[in-house]
């Protein structure tokens, strides 16, 4: 009896184990070369000449691929990302059971066919595919705008630019290589990062170009979109193994307009700091920690949004780390 009790225990976890689910997320680092992304702010190019600076950029993201746990691929279906980087950087892929370990991802920059040609105002109000303002969607025939950058360029900022590619056969998928980070029992976190300068990559905006369309400088946005922009981003998290006290940052994920608060139980007297950084290293902000601090800290004043990196600092170096999503 105790044996097959044993052997139902064992067989209830394993059903558990195969139906556990996670929730998986999707970040996308924005940033412009070694800049965070901004709007309107000047940047070079990456052909290095001139600088530009972009008034707008959103692209469509679909038919999302996870491969995980030995090569099994799980479509992410149904999920269309309107991705504005001034402002979105987080996105809820939805919740998967056995997901356990990350090993890609695939996707395209666009929307693939028939619903590239589909009547988006049959779309729900919200939906990333419904009428947006300024509009996503070419016509019948051309289908919705893949992607969008807008803004000045060249010395003095005097060239203004418009691409917008679209075009079934600019529909292209990419795969890359990238773990997910599990940051909590039923949430993982695929990290990329995404220079978004590089969709200007060997284009001239130095004379200006209006050009929207499926061919010349639309496509090399697009073939640059699929080739440059998107990268895996290493997952840091460090705890020293000298530091006897504890670390960590509550709530995390911390959604919009909550503040996150630093709690810590330090093993000594000693010069402390918090640091938080983004992902390009940039201080955000910088708290010192002495006899009369007390845990926890309010982390205040950081952005809406993205992933942060908040460390414990000692005497000049960094004894804990724990990252920090705001969604």
């Amino acid at each position: 009896m105790r044996n097959f009790s044993l052997l139902l225990l064992i067989f209830c976890a394993s059903i558990f184990s195969a139906h556990a689910q996670n929730e998986l997320w999707l970040h996308l680092a924005p940033r412009l070369g070694s800049h965070p992304f901004a709007l309107n702010t000047p940047v070079n190019h990456p052909d290095g000449a001139y600088p530009m600076q972009f008034s707008r950029y959103e692209f469509y993201v679909s038919d999302i691929r996870i491969t995980h746990d030995g090569g099994q691929e799980t479509p992410c279906t149904d999920v269309y990302l309107l991705v504005r980087p001034a402002t979105d950087s987080m996105f809820n892929l939805g919740q998967y059971p056995g997901i356990e370990n990350v090993e890609a991802i695939r996707f395209s920059v666009g929307v693939p066919q028939p619903i590239n040609h589909a009547d988006p105002s049959l779309q729900p109000a919200g939906h990333p595919l419904a009428l947006q303002d300024p509009s996503m969607h070419w016509g019948w025939a051309g289908g919705y705008r893949f992607a969008v950058m807008e803004g000045v360029a060249g010395d003095n900022a005097g060239q203004a630019f418009e691409v917008h590619g679209l075009g079934d056969n600019n529909y292209k998928s990419q795969t890359i290589a990238v773990a997910a980070e599990q940051t909590n029992p039923g949430m993982k976190v695929i990290h990329l990062n995404a220079d978004y300068a590089q969709a200007a990559r060997n284009i001239d905006l130095s004379q200006g170009a209006i050009e929207h369309g499926t061919t010349g400088i639309p496509a090399t946005m697009l073939f640059n979109f699929k080739n440059y922009v998107f990268s895996a981003q290493a997952v840091t998290a460090v705890v020293s193994p000298e530091f006897s006290g504890s670390f960590y940052v509550s709530p995390n994920p911390v959604q919009r307009g909550a503040t996150p608060q630093a709690f810590f139980s330090l093993p000594e007297k000693a010069a402390y700091n918090i640091l938080v950084t983004n992902a390009l290293g940039q201080v955000l902000l910088r708290l010192n920690i002495d006899e009369n601090s007390s845990s926890p800290m309010l982390l205040e004043g950081l952005p809406a949004s993205g992933m942060l990196w908040v460390q414990l600092w000692q005497n000049g170096r960094v004894v804990a780390t724990e990252k920090l999503m705001r969604m």
